[in-house]
């Protein structure tokens, strides 16, 4: 599903965007100068049929007004005012903030966007996870972690569950950068509240599910599997600036199996395998699948042998046959250097030159050279190391002070003996 590349303004839907942002001392430094570039930039860019909120939340909560305000200039300058004074530091109750962003109902007709800001450091993320899954009516959630060691599995989820999409950014590469592109994507609303009639297709296996929102410059993707022949009615229903849109398709899986690319099953089975994965990070009490981990890595491992694709339990194993050495009895030993020790200098080893091992001469057997690539099941091992070869000889501060011992104790013995021969 693609909207169009133009819209009029009357079918963009306005939004209520309600910032909740992390002011907690974890946050403090670049995390929290991305978080306010993306604050600026957000506000600056709201059209005047918007409404606002700001939250920030640390060991409490507190707001910038106690209700949405119109995307006035004044406002909005206000607004920015108020992030640029914003420092970090406390504890971090993401409850507290969340809260304050469903208290009040949504406007008609105009979508609230939660855009949540943090690097979730927390550890009450069941907690968390249940308040978003039960308030989506009231607001999509769209999160961003910041920082470079986030809470991936509690953003990640808190976007899925909101009917949103997450943004992990890391504010040491581009921080500014990251911020505005992720702030761009939510200023459009196309399409909201999609769903899908399959009539007689009766798809199984479709992702991504829920369905998030469509926005200008943007693409939903969804996948499943049928076993349907013939022509099938399909239809897409949303909302459009709070109106009511059907699209009506037509879809012929016959055809579409003549000009089936080999791409769609690879796609589909990538992002099966990323739900399945995502799904094992869930506490069991809280999977909507109601798998346990054996069954998800099952899953996960039938998926990778069948579409070749490399998952935690399989990978891609090159066997190669072919000779090498038409006559072995003919190979010497030799001398090779091995790499030096990264950070020293020549003057770590014996004569200034690095330790060398001997290559070992030989060849594999025999036969018809060619080389195979498959897929197979793998299980983690211990890695064995089962030899290890290298120059032995001592380094160049433990041959000084041997010497010093030497002329130390050679002194003192010549001493002595000369004091008996006196």
């Amino acid at each position: 599903i693609e909207p169009p590349q133009s819209l009029p303004a009357g079918d963009v839907t306005p939004r209520e965007m309600v910032f909740v942002l992390d002011t907690s001392g974890s946050m403090s430094g670049r995390p929290m100068d991305a978080s306010k570039a993306f604050m600026r930039h957000a506000l600056k860019n709201m059209r005047t049929r918007d409404y606002f909120r700001i939250i920030r939340f640390s060991g409490d909560a507190s707001e910038f007004s106690p209700e949405a305000v119109q995307a006035s200039p004044a406002n909005v300058s206000a607004g920015i005012a108020y992030v640029n004074r914003l420092r970090a530091n406390g504890g971090t109750e993401i409850l507290s903030g969340l809260r304050r962003a469903y208290a009040s109902p949504a406007r008609r007709n105009v979508l609230r966007i939660v855009v949540f800001l943090s690097d979730g450091y927390v550890g009450n993320e069941a907690e968390i996870l249940r308040m978003v899954s039960t308030s989506v009516g009231r607001g999509r959630l769209y999160s961003f972690g910041v920082g470079t060691a986030v809470n991936r599995y509690l953003l990640t989820e808190m976007g899925r569950l909101g009917r949103g999409l997450t943004r992990i950014m890391d504010p040491t590469v581009s921080g500014q950068e990251q911020a505005i592109a992720f702030a761009s994507r939510l200023e459009t609303p196309v399409l909201t509240d999609l769903r899908v009639n399959w009539g007689g297709l009766k798809p199984t296996s479709i992702t991504p599910s829920p369905l998030p929102d469509l926005f200008a410059g943007d693409s939903i993707r969804i996948l499943g599997r049928t076993s349907a022949r013939g022509p099938q009615q399909i239809s897409i229903t949303g909302r459009a600036n709070g109106r009511l849109v059907k699209l009506p398709l037509k879809l012929d899986p016959d055809a579409a199996m003549a000009d089936a690319s080999e791409a769609i099953p690879l796609v589909w089975a990538r992002s099966r395998i990323a739900d399945q994965m995502r799904e094992l990070m869930v506490p069991p009490p809280l999977r909507t699948s109601g798998l346990n981990n054996q069954q998800i890595e099952t899953m996960v491992t039938r998926l990778g042998l069948e579409h070749s694709l490399v998952t935690q339990w399989t990978s891609f194993v090159a066997v190669s046959e072919k000779i090498v050495n038409d006559a072995p009895q003919n190979a010497v030993d030799a001398d090779v250097p091995l790499p030096m020790v990264k950070g020293v200098t020549h003057k770590a080893y014996p004569n200034g030159q690095p330790p060398k091992t001997r290559k070992a001469h030989g060849a594999p057997a025999k036969s018809a050279p060619h080389t195979q690539l498959a897929m197979h099941q793998t299980k983690s091992a211990p890695l064995n190391v089962t030899s290890f070869t290298g120059g032995a000889a001592p380094e160049p501060e433990h041959i000084f002070a041997l010497l010093i011992m030497i002329l130390t104790v050679g002194g003192t013995l010549v001493h002595q003996m000369r004091r008996r021969i006196g």
